[in-house]
C-alpha cells in the first residue's frame, strides 16, 4: 500500500471513512483492518481506528499524530456503538471515550461478524482551544 497513492486517494476522496478503506482494500488486495490502519497512518487528516468486542469494550485503538488528545484505553466500555453512525457527527457528550473535549468526530462502523467484533473509523475535527 504505497504512501503516495493512498494520500492521493485521500485527497481525491469525497468520503473519508471505512467505505474508502474498503475500496483501497479491494485495490491493494489487503484486509479491511490492515488497510484502515494504513489509511490512519499516512493520512494528514486527524483520524483513528478502534476495534471493539460484542460488549462494546475497546480491544485496541490507534490514532495518527494529527488527532492529538485521542486515547482509547483497552478494556474501556463505550456507549452503545451503532452501525447506523455512518456519517453522523458526535461530540464528547455522545461518546466521551472516543471524542476528546474540543473535538467533533465522524464515526464509521462495520461489523466483522466472523470475529464478533466491530471496527470503528473515526475522523476528528478540533474546535477547542489549543493547550
Amino acid at each position: 500500500m504505497p504512501t503516495s497513492d493512498i494520500r492521493l486517494q485521500v485527497v481525491n476522496a469525497k468520503i473519508f471513512n471505512l467505505e474508502l478503506a474498503a475500496s483501497l482494500a479491494a485495490r491493494y488486495h489487503t484486509s479491511l483492518t490492515a488497510t484502515a490502519c494504513r489509511l490512519v497512518e499516512v493520512s494528514f487528516k486527524p483520524c483513528a481506528i478502534v476495534m471493539v468486542d460484542s460488549c462494546n469494550r475497546i480491544l485496541w485503538g490507534w490514532s495518527n499524530p494529527h488527532f492529538h488528545s485521542f486515547f482509547a484505553a483497552r478494556g474501556t466500555k463505550l456507549n452503545p456503538v451503532r452501525l447506523s453512525y455512518e456519517g453522523v457527527t458526535l461530540t464528547s457528550q455522545d461518546q466521551p471515550t472516543l471524542c476528546p473535549s474540543g473535538w467533533e468526530i465522524t464515526l464509521s462502523a462495520v461489523s466483522l461478524t466472523a470475529y464478533a467484533k466491530t471496527l470503528l473509523f473515526i475522523q476528528g475535527e478540533f474546535f477547542g482551544d489549543m493547550p
